[in-house]
């Protein structure tokens, strides 16, 4: 047989295997439409294992401490600076206090003081009798020993003249220890003119007198209270009265009656 009839022989049927494997491929291409959507990505696979460490390279390792250096020298002092300015000064100094109570050879507060009283009556004829009483009050209250405390009231014209135990006036009143000394003051006129139908303290008998006690008792001037029994500690009044005045019924004055009397005192305790 020649090669040519054998070529013969296996063309036609390679022939014929390409064309329908040709065909088969423009099928599937024609069955699946063009440019369609690309499937989703399948799940990510597990890990490989690690890889070998590589080899570490050289590491240097850290050279000796060097040795301390030797202190410097120790730098020169600075100049000084200049003084700053002064600052404020404080406040002012407060007010001087009061002055205390003088002390005694023994060691113990002498009591003194000072203060001022004022009395006035004023009744028309037919009305009904008056008693004005000027307040002499002790701050702190008198010492209870020595209990024994005497009594003077000096009027405008005795106040002008000083005599024991009353050495003051009545714009400087004093006492001398162990008593209380009561200056009236000077009036617009004189007495006899601005008192009318008044009784005059240092005229009065007891049992008027011219001191009372916040207890109630009388004293005639220049009389002494009981510090402990009269309770005259916290102060004594000065009686001025009508000269029509009667206990216990009172009565009605058949004259004007009228009295502006004021004054000083001073007490101090032995």
């Amino acid at each position: 047989m020649s090669v040519s009839k054998v070529r013969r022989g296996i063309g036609a049927p390679l022939c014929v295997a390409v064309s329908v494997s040709l065909l088969m491929v423009s099928a599937a291409s024609a069955s699946r439409p063009e440019g369609g959507a690309t499937g989703p990505t399948g799940a990510t696979g597990p890990t490989g294992p690690e890889g070998p460490q590589g080899k570490q390279g050289n590491q240097g390792f850290p050279g000796p401490t060097g040795a301390t250096g030797s202190t410097g020298e120790k730098g020169a002092t600075g100049e000084k600076g200049e003084r700053g300015a002064t600052g404020p000064s404080g406040g002012p100094p407060g007010p001087t206090g009061p002055t205390g109570p003088a002390g005694t050879s023994d060691g113990k507060t002498k009591f003194a003081e000072t203060g001022t009283w004022t009395a006035a009556i004023a009744v028309p004829a037919g009305g009904p009798q008056e008693q004005a009483n000027g307040v002499v009050s002790f701050n702190p209250k008198y010492p209870e020993s020595p209990s024994t405390l005497s009594l003077t009231y000096r009027n405008e014209a005795e106040a002008r003249a000083p005599a024991a135990p009353c050495l003051g006036s009545v714009t400087e009143p004093q006492a001398v220890k162990g008593n209380l000394c009561v200056y009236r003051g000077e009036q617009r006129g004189t007495e006899p003119t601005e008192d009318k139908n008044i009784t005059e303290p240092n005229a009065e008998v007891l049992p008027n007198g011219t001191f009372k006690t916040p207890k109630g008792e009388f004293i005639a001037n220049k009389g002494a209270c009981i510090t402990e029994t009269d309770n005259c500690q916290t102060g004594v009044m000065v009686v001025f009265r009508t000269a029509q005045f009667a206990e216990p019924a009172p009565v009605t004055v058949t004259a004007p009656s009228s009295l502006n009397a004021s004054g000083s005192w001073a007490v101090t305790a032995n």
